[in-house]
């Protein structure tokens, strides 16, 4: 990620694999602020800032890239790896109106 000329730029790579030792669905895209990347059956990102880091310490070290994710309707968060992102589901108005069957 850089400023260059008054403009934030960053780069998006990654993919998943299917079942095999090669990515499947490959995403990988050079966007200025406010530009947009489809990947698609995941979703849309789109660059919102950037902010480099001008003084590396460490070998690595970078600055920071911030995105907005907006999943593709047929996206689907694994529920494990949902609760250990969002916590246990949270009861609801409806949920706590129920009683238990057992």
């Amino acid at each position: 990620m850089r400023i260059r000329m008054g403009r934030q730029e960053a780069h998006i790579g990654g993919g998943y694999l299917d079942g095999t030792s090669k990515p499947q669905k490959f995403i990988g895209a050079d966007l200025v602020a406010g530009e947009s990347v489809v990947h698609r059956g995941v979703g849309t990102f789109t660059l919102l800032t950037v902010d480099p880091m001008l003084i590396r310490l460490l070998p690595g070290a970078g600055g920071t890239a911030t995105f907005c994710f907006t999943p593709a309707p047929e996206f689907d968060l694994d529920p494990g790896l949902a609760r250990l992102i969002y916590g246990p589901p949270r009861k609801t108005a409806d949920t706590l109106n129920r009683r238990d069957e057992n």
